[in-house]
């Protein structure tokens, strides 16, 4: 999993020391959680606001929609921070590290706002991963971005393998239908071969005797449901 960005417009910092806080996503939909790792030092305050807002709702689950977490009791070191962006566990998106400025982030909840109200209302201003609108000097390595021409070949190989597999499940429904059709005529065959014999024992040959025992002409039966006939 990589960014996609075939280069930086900035150099990363890239800070090695200080305690990071963990603001972490899950998202439903995707079954995932995401880890964005914010440095402490200078965004305190922010930090503090942040969770205060978070705090304010109770998590539940509505289809779509992430919920949100900040975890400021157990900082983690800038090394961890670093070596869990490398984690490659999840498919839509990876962990990621801050060492820039966090800005006051403002949600516009109102009075009347309902708890879902309000988790939709942080899902809109932080969902997938845009809290990169509010801090800067993201931690990347020129190793975790991807060009969009490489993206895009790697779309037509996705879609290459969907359409070889709708191939290969058309040639098993044709196989099941000419399998279908073999057994039809082979039961069609049965029940002929099954005809012709009831209708040899029902209008099968017999053999007449003279009065002085010996065989005589033959004649043959007529079946029953040929009697009928004039």
């Amino acid at each position: 999993m990589k960014m996609s960005k075939s280069k930086l417009d900035y150099i990363p910092s890239k800070k090695i020391d200080g305690d990071y806080a963990i603001l972490m996503e899950t998202n439903t939909e995707e079954s995932e959680c995401w880890y964005y790792f914010i440095r402490v030092d200078g965004n305190e305050d922010n930090l503090q606001i942040l969770k205060k807002n978070l705090e304010s709702v109770d998590n539940v689950i509505i289809d779509g929609v992430s919920v949100f977490d900040l975890e400021m009791d157990h900082y983690v070191s800038a090394l961890t921070a670093k070596e869990m962006t490398k984690v490659d566990l999840n498919h839509t998106s990876f962990h990621r590290k801050f060492d820039g400025k966090l800005k006051k982030i403002n949600f516009g909840f109102k009075k009347k706002d309902g708890n879902e109200t309000k988790i939709c209302k942080i899902f809109d201003v932080l969902g997938y991963g845009k809290i990169e609108n509010f801090i800067d000097d993201e931690d990347l390595d020129e190793e975790d971005l991807v060009s969009n021409d490489e993206e895009d070949g790697e779309d037509e190989d996705d879609e290459d393998g969907e359409d070889e597999d709708d191939e290969d499940e058309d040639e098993d429904e044709d196989e099941d239908e000419d399998e279908d059709n073999d057994e039809d005529e082979d039961e069609d065959e049965d029940e002929d071969n099954d005809e012709d014999e009831d209708n040899d024992e029902e209008g099968g040959v017999e053999e007449k005797k003279d009065d002085t025992g010996n065989k005589k002409l033959k004649s043959y039966k007529i079946p029953p449901m040929l009697s009928k006939r004039k």
